[in-house]
């Protein structure tokens, strides 16, 4: 029997997992399965599967800089300014983080304007229109 894909939902749950995780808690790709069992009340998916989505990826990464940094701290010292340089390294980790994510979505932007100027009838204004809501009530209309 085939596992589920991960939805945008599943992949949405599991990377708020890692980003609450516990720093004084090891992280590695058997814990983050175990915590995923207990959170999402089903069957887990293997490492690969988890691995090969980018966001679960990076974010893992992400993490394991941020705990790596958090024990150095730790163990050197607990100063009030050694914890604010942890934080200060976790925030600058979440913000190359973002800047990634974005500079996806403006090279994704690229792309489908491209491809929307090779369709005939359509231009770049269409990605700048606004989307028509997407509501519960809306959806049960169709």
């Amino acid at each position: 029997m085939s596992m589920k894909k991960i939805s945008q939902h599943d992949l949405y749950s599991i990377v708020q997992t890692i980003k609450k995780w516990d720093c004084d808690n090891k992280l590695s790709w058997e814990s983050l399965r175990v915590q995923l069992s207990k959170t999402l009340h089903h069957e887990i998916w293997s490492r690969q599967a988890l691995y090969s989505h980018r966001d679960i990826r990076d974010s893992f990464h992400d993490k394991k800089r941020e705990i790596k940094q958090y024990l150095l701290f730790k163990n050197n010292n607990n100063s009030p300014k050694e914890k604010l340089l942890s934080e200060n390294i976790r925030l600058k980790n979440e913000i190359d983080s973002l800047e990634k994510k974005l500079n996806d979505l403006q090279l994704r932007y690229v792309q489908l304007t491209y491809a929307l100027s090779l369709q005939p009838g359509w231009s770049k204004e269409f990605l700048d229109w606004e989307l028509p809501n997407n509501t519960r009530t809306q959806s049960n209309e169709i």
